[in-house]
């Protein structure tokens, strides 16, 4: 067995212990942990300095914090829109009809807009008349038939309002609406429509009529008037 010197076994085992203490679990961990630090950070994390893990966690908060501020405003911004399609309704009504129904300014997007909706002109005798601004549009027309029995895009506070509007349709549009209107009440009661005879109030709160046939029966009313 040939000699080792002393000083290449001091050597031989500082090297292996070097190896094995770069491999343990936790340089491994540490390495992973500030992979992403620059250096500065990973000399204050070194020296026990919390500064970078701070800053990071309040940028995270913050940013957080606008985020849901974002999603406010939208909201608010969102119930505070008037539908071109509504106020395209309200100008036909008051053009048309006269004044809106109180249950209209209650709609807060309308209630909103009422110093711009109600805005007119002064006659010679000091009172306010209409200004015309209502033009017929197909495609709005279009829109309130296609989701006229949707009370979430269009309130039940416009039912009036629509039934005034779809008085006058004429040709296969009204005779879709009729048929439209015929078949929502159906599905509430089950039986033919009898839109000829005003709706008698329901005894019980649960027998009312959901918004749907409500709207369906005044705007079949309308129609058949």
């Amino acid at each position: 067995m040939s000699h080792v010197p002393a000083w290449k076994r001091i050597a031989f085992k500082n090297v292996q212990h070097d190896e094995l203490r770069d491999e343990t679990p936790l340089n491994v961990t540490t390495h992973l942990a500030t992979a992403s630090l620059s250096r500065r950070e990973k000399r204050q994390m070194l020296r026990g300095d919390g500064t970078a893990k701070k800053k990071v966690g309040k940028k995270d908060s913050k940013g957080q914090k606008r985020e849901k501020l974002e999603r406010q405003a939208r909201v608010a911004h969102r119930n505070t829109v008037l539908r071109d399609q509504l106020r395209y309704l309200i100008e036909f009504y008051r053009e048309k009809v006269g004044g809106l129904p109180e249950s209209v300014w209650e709609h807060e997007p309308a209630k909103s807009h009422r110093e711009e909706l109600e805005s007119g002109a002064a006659t010679a005798a000091g009172e306010l008349e209409v200004v015309s601004t209502w033009k017929f549009s197909k495609q709005k027309q279009n829109w309130l038939l296609k989701h006229v029995f949707e009370c979430d895009l269009i309130p039940s506070c416009y039912d009036e309002l629509l039934a005034s509007y779809f008085r006058d349709l004429k040709g296969t549009a009204r005779a879709a609406l009729e048929e439209q209107c015929k078949s929502t009440i159906e599905g509430k009661s089950g039986k033919p429509a009898e839109a000829t005879e005003p709706a008698e109030p329901a005894e019980n709160p649960g027998d009312a009529a959901p918004p749907q046939a409500a709207r369906a029966k005044t705007l079949l009313d309308a129609l058949l008037s």
